[in-house]
């Protein structure tokens, strides 16, 4: 079974997710980790399509979503409010929400704050809140301030020789991954 690419608005941004399975059978929304993209889980999405609806996001700046314009940020509430777009979007309730890392964080967030839309979460290595919440206010702006500053002024986008060097760099940072996924990572992760 393949997937179906969709697409959702959230606050002016147009971000991508896939779709695997009946879309009548029990809902499991994957969020993946930073730097990832939602093509990192088809394997996983293959085995559990045949039971379950699996719906695999693609956070924004990540894989086929919208980037964030000029002088945006990527803030954890941001991430927060596109899955509840996202789940409003697809009118699903009773929901099991999957997280990796970055998005472990993300439907762990979600779920304490919107339980009756869940039935359950799976946090694989879920990180704990974003540094600065635990300060003073002030303190906490100006760890954001900085933070912000200090990604804006090293983004750049470096482009590649082509899909299949993509495809080793993908491999030379996760030894795991073989060469068939590797591409299908670089072809979904690439733009031209």
């Amino acid at each position: 079974m393949k997937p179906t690419d969709c697409r959702y608005e959230s606050n002016g941004l147009s971000l991508h997710y896939v779709a695997w399975g009946q879309s009548d059978a029990p809902t499991v929304i994957i969020h993946r980790g930073f730097l990832d993209q939602c093509r990192a889980w088809d394997p996983v999405a293959r085995l559990l399509c045949n039971d379950y609806r699996i719906i695999v996001v693609d956070a924004r700046g990540h894989g086929d979503s919208d980037w964030v314009g000029h002088g945006g940020s990527y803030y954890f509430p941001d991430y927060i409010y596109d899955l509840h777009m996202l789940i409003q979007t697809l009118e699903c309730e009773n929901l099991v929400l999957l997280g990796h890392s970055m998005g472990g964080a993300v439907v762990t967030y979600y779920g304490g704050s919107f339980p009756e839309n869940t039935v359950g979460i799976v946090n694989i290595e879920g990180l704990g809140p974003p540094r600065g919440f635990s300060l003073p206010a002030n303190l906490h702006m100006q760890t954001f301030v900085r933070t912000t500053h200090h990604h804006s002024e090293n983004r750049t986008r470096k482009p590649m020789e082509s899909v299949e060097y993509a495809a080793e760099r993908i491999q030379k940072a996760d030894i795991l991954i073989n060469e068939e996924l590797a591409l299908v990572l670089a072809h979904h992760d690439s733009r031209t």
